[in-house]
Formats: C-alpha cells, sequence, structure tokens
C-alpha cells in the first residue's frame, strides 16, 4: 500500500489534520499531553475548541472536554470550561468533534484531479481516501495511458504519471484537501503484463508482476530513507508460498508495523522483518518486525494497543498512535495472534501468527 500526505496549502500530516465541516467536526486525536498552569495567561494554545461533544474513535462513551490545538497537532484534552488562553476559540456547542473518518473504498481518484477539494466526502468529515481498490493510477504501460485516455468521461485531464508514486505526487502537487493513499491494484499489474486477454501469466511475467508491486510498496520508503534506517527483509526457506486471508488487510497490517518500528527505532537504526510459518504450526504464517529501539515496557504493552496512544520516547514524534491499534484490529479480523516481546536488537519484537493453513 502506498501513501502519501497532502493537503490544500501546508502539506501537514493526516495525523493533525483539521477539517470543520457541518455539523461535525473532524480532527485526529493524538500526544494529549495534560493541560499547563492556567495562570499562564499568554496564548498557550493556537486554537481551543470549546463545549462540543468528543468520540475519540476507539468505541468509547464521548466526553464533554475542550480540545486544545498547537500548530497542527492537538496537544491536550482539557476539562470543560477550562481556562486556558488561546489565540483563537471555536465554539462547538451542538457538535460532535470526531477524528476524521477514512473512506476505505474510495473512487475520487480523478474527482480530485478536476476538484481538489474533495467536497462530497470533506463535508461529511472525510480526512483520508483509499483509492486502489482492484485498479490503480499506476503503474501504467503506453497502451493504458492511451486506452485510458479514450475512455474519459466527463473529467479530462492528461495522464502525467506512469507508476503509482507518481500519480500520488502528481495530486499532491496539484494540491488536495484529504490525505490520499492507495493499493496497487492486481488489476492493473496484470494488465500491465498480459494486456485483457484471459490467460495464465508465463514465469517472466509473474515475476514482472512482483517487479510492479515490489517498485510500488517502495514508494513508502521515503520515511526510512530521511531517517537513514536500514530496512532487512528475511524470508525463511519454504515460506515463499505461504499465503494469509485478506490481501488489503494484510499489506496495511504490515505497513503499519514496518512504519511503527521505523519510527521508534534512532536515527541510522535497524528494522528487520522475517516472514515464515511457525515452529510448532508449520502452515502457520508468521510475520515478525524487530527494532533497535527504546523497547515498551512490560506493564505497558497492553496499553499501547489503544487508540491514539503514543509513546514520548518515539525518535519521530508525528505518529498519530494508531499505528498498533490498527494492527490488533486487522489481526482480529482474520483469527491472527499480536505478540509483543523484547527483541535481540535491543527494542521491540512484534509477531503476528495468522492461524494454521490447511
Amino acid at each position: 500500500m502506498t501513501v502519501k500526505n497532502t493537503t490544500m496549502q501546508d502539506h501537514s500530516t493526516m495525523r493533525g489534520a483539521l477539517r470543520l465541516s457541518g455539523c461535525v467536526l473532524t480532527l485526529a486525536l493524538a500526544g494529549c499531553v495534560s493541560a499547563p498552569d492556567a495562570t499562564h495567561r499568554a496564548p498557550a494554545y493556537d486554537l481551543v475548541i470549546r463545549n462540543g461533544v468528543v468520540y475519540d474513535g476507539s468505541g468509547a462513551a464521548p466526553q464533554r472536554v475542550d480540545v486544545a490545538v498547537r500548530g497542527d497537532r492537538i496537544v491536550a484534552l482539557l476539562p470543560a470550561g477550562s481556562e486556558a488562553v488561546a489565540a483563537r476559540t471555536l465554539d462547538a456547542h451542538g457538535m460532535a468533534v470526531s477524528p476524521g473518518f477514512i473512506n476505505m473504498l474510495s473512487w475520487a481518484n480523478e474527482s480530485l484531479i478536476a476538484d481538489g477539494r474533495g467536497m462530497s466526502d470533506t463535508k461529511q468529515g472525510v480526512t483520508l481516501e483509499v483509492f486502489g481498490e482492484g485498479w490503480s493510477m499506476g503503474p501504467l504501460n503506453p497502451k493504458m495511458k492511451k486506452d485510458a485516455v479514450n475512455q474519459q468521461g466527463d473529467i479530462h485531464y492528461p495522464i502525467e504519471w506512469t507508476t503509482l508514486g507518481e500519480y500520488l505526487d502528481y495530486l499532491q502537487t496539484r494540491g488536495v484537501t484529504p490525505n490520499v493513499a492507495s493499493f496497487v491494484g492486481a488489476t492493473t499489474v496484470r494488465i500491465h503484463e498480459l494486456g485483457e486477454d484471459d490467460v495464465k501469466p508465463d514465469a517472466q511475467q509473474l515475476a514482472r508482476m512482483q517487479d510492479l508491486v515490489r517498485q510500488a510498496m517502495a514508494d513508502v520508503a521515503p520515511l526510512a530513507d530521511a531517517r537513514g534506517t536500514t530496512l532487512e527483509l528475511d524470508v525463511a526457506d519454504g515460506a515463499e508460498g505461504v499465503t494469509v486471508p485478506g490481501d488489503g488487510d494484510a499489506v496495511v497490517l504490515a505497513r503499519n508495523l514496518i512504519d511503527n518500528a521505523v519510527r521508534y527505532s534512532p536515527p541510522g537504526g535497524h528494522v528487520s522483518v522475517w516472514v515464515g510459518t511457525d515452529a510448532a504450526r508449520a502452515t502457520a504464517p508468521v510475520l515478525q518486525v524487530d527494532d533497535d529501539g527504546p523497547g515498551i515496557p512490560q506493564a505497558d504493552r497492553e496499553m499501547v494497543f489503544d487508540r491514539f496512544v503514543r509513546r514520548d520516547n518515539a525518535a519521530d514524534q508525528t505518529g498519530s498512535g494508531l499505528g498498533l491499534a490498527i494492527v490488533r484490529q486487522v489481526a482480529l479480523r482474520q483469527g491472527a495472534e499480536v505478540a509483543l516481546d523484547d527483541s535481540p536488537a535491543g527494542g521491540l519484537r512484534v509477531r503476528v501468527t495468522w492461524p494454521q493453513r490447511p
């Protein structure tokens, strides 16, 4: 799965994106800390949203609290009616305040080219559009580009990209309101190599299709590159043919595990990914990710699966606190187990084990 974070004007990340729309205020509740001393009268926050009812996305009962924002991040949930001083105050009386919604089956991949505001979803509180259900906007070959232009309907646009990552960069350069992400469409990869004929790929064609997917997945590597983190993949002997249910979900799970490990590893750190099977259950697929970050104390390990819990010792503090929560949700849907342990590398080991396959 490839991801790009975009906004209309300032390229803020999804985690701190603020959407004020209709009768719903949507925002990413992340990294909450305690309120500062109210006796300090200089503006402590850029914005305080008061009198709203906060739904934090966890399914817990809503809270009537004030939400404090500094820059593009939420930094505190304050008692209702707090004396916090802010440069701007927004009265959300009679409104709900919640994290932005994710459209997991978005087909705004063309409409956002015509109007990057995405008003139909933005006004409903959607802050992330996920494309690529079957078809994706890349990778494309010359014939696919020509066919796509000929098949355009009401929305006309030049196709100035080839890879999926280039398409996402194209959207970002044009400027779009929501954050965007995309799966690599299996149909798109197949057409790229086989056309639209009903044929089976030979070994060389299949290898090229696999390379296309690897390239698209590599589009999410900039964070690791920027931090100088080494990513290592080790596939156990005999594990190449092991499959897990729900390919799209598995990609989401793996990406969140790796992203989390990179963020908590120190600059120049090392993250290793191991794919294999469980020693006691030969056909039970296993995905294991190790990092050399600070690790998680035993007493805190259950807590980190809660939404919006972000550890203060992350080397990169731009995360939303949703990574491991999403991993557990996906694992539960697939009947998999998630275990946290100390890594031999000195940080955290996360091991996901799926049910034994027939």
